[in-house]
């Protein structure tokens, strides 16, 4: 039961969209989270969930500072810095 319970929850966690920027032309196009592979460049925007491990190459701000919650891996509720 609790496989089958894990299994829909990752169907639906794997189902959630995003954006990659295209190769070449550097165009958005939309990509579920299940089919990300390592290497794409994801976009990112303000209040959305990031879908796997990241590196964060640049940012909106213009010291290049970003702050991430982290609440849904390890529980805190307070934002992290992190910068480019």
């Amino acid at each position: 039961a609790d496989d089958l319970e894990r299994h829909r929850a990752d169907r639906v966690t794997n189902g959630k969209s995003t954006r990659t920027v295209r190769a070449g032309d550097g165009d958005l196009e939309p990509c579920e989270w299940g089919q990300l592979v390592a290497g794409q460049v994801v976009r990112v925007l303000k209040g959305e969930m990031v879908p796997a491990d990241i590196l964060i190459v640049d940012t909106s701000t213009e010291n290049g500072i970003c702050y991430i919650e982290t609440s849904g891996i390890d529980g805190e509720t307070n934002l992290k810095i992190r910068t480019r």
